[in-house]
């Protein structure tokens, strides 16, 4: 990005969340908003927004998911450096909201 130094570096897995718009189970559902997620990215994220210099290592796969994940970064304005793109796919995970507050999630991540 620049050449200012790094306040934060985190090292994580940034995932693909894929958020149902209604709640149930999810083999019911018929609405979902594409978003990412990570605790490592979220932090980062919130850092970044407050005004510090924050960057990422981790890596993403050549994939839709990895794409959005780079864009997710890059429009955060955290730095991408050190994010690489591998074969492995992109993590994905999908949350269920079911009734009251309760969720579930359910990981799908290889390699």
């Amino acid at each position: 990005m620049n050449d200012s130094p790094i306040d934060v570096l985190a090292i994580g897995e940034p995932l693909a969340l894929v958020d149902p718009t209604d709640h149930g189970p999810l083999e019911t559902v018929t609405g979902f908003t594409l978003k990412v997620a990570g605790a490592e990215l979220n932090a980062l994220i919130g850092l970044a927004r407050l005004g510090h210099r924050t960057a990422l290592v981790s890596a993403v796969g050549d994939d839709p998911f990895g794409r959005l994940v780079r864009q997710a970064i890059t429009s955060e304005g955290i730095d991408d450096s050190f994010v690489f793109t591998g074969k492995a796919p992109t993590g994905v995970f999908f949350k269920e909201r079911l009734t009251g507050h309760g969720r579930r999630v359910y990981y799908y991540r290889s390699g």
